[in-house]
């Protein structure tokens, strides 16, 4: 899962596919993460298209984005995971 996530950092392209891509295997995984779980939650709030975002104010885009996946990765490493 941590490759996911690192991919989604550096293939900013396709951020939108691979979100989907990442939630969709916490969704379905068996193993209950809650670092995981907490995460995909947060990325239902991720639109990569600046004009859209506008729509809700509680969309966010590649900053945070980044911002979040970064924290999960450096919560999931001092989980041992």
């Amino acid at each position: 899962m941590k490759e996911l996530l690192i991919g989604i950092l550096k293939d900013k392209e396709n951020r939108d596919r691979l979100v989907f891509e990442f939630q969709e295997q916490v969704l379905n995984s068996k193993e209950e993460n809650e670092i995981l779980d907490d995460l995909a939650y947060d990325l239902e709030y991720y639109v990569q298209n600046e004009e859209h975002r506008k729509e809700v104010p509680q969309y966010f885009g590649n900053e945070k984005l980044e911002e979040l996946i970064l924290q999960a990765l450096k919560d999931l490493e001092a989980a041992g995971q």
